[in-house]
């Protein structure tokens, strides 16, 4: 899952790299994979932050109980939505 190759082929694409990430999220129990996970999401969050790898690094941190990290990237992750408009509400006179 790790090998050298699978990474250099990722290593500047943010999304290949949160999806490997998240899969051994959702696939590992085991800390010493889960904190390679980490430093493979690191990556695309130094070229750019997203919402994604925001949540997938403070996932990554809850699940090896690393909860003042968790919350931090989730505070990090308040903040990018918090600068994006999703909805622009329409105002309507009656």
């Amino acid at each position: 899952m790790f090998s050298i190759l699978t990474i250099a082929g990722i290593w500047d694409e943010s999304t290949k790299s949160n999806s490997l990430a998240w899969q051994v999220y959702k696939q590992h129990d085991n800390d010493p994979i889960l904190f390679k996970a980490i430093e493979i999401v690191m990556r695309p969050i130094g070229l750019q932050k997203t919402y994604y790898d925001a949540d997938t690094f403070a996932a990554l941190y809850f699940k090896v109980g690393s909860y003042q990290q968790a919350l931090k990237k989730q505070s990090e992750l308040f903040k990018l939505l918090s600068v994006k408009v999703f909805y622009k509400p329409q105002l309507h006179s009656l």
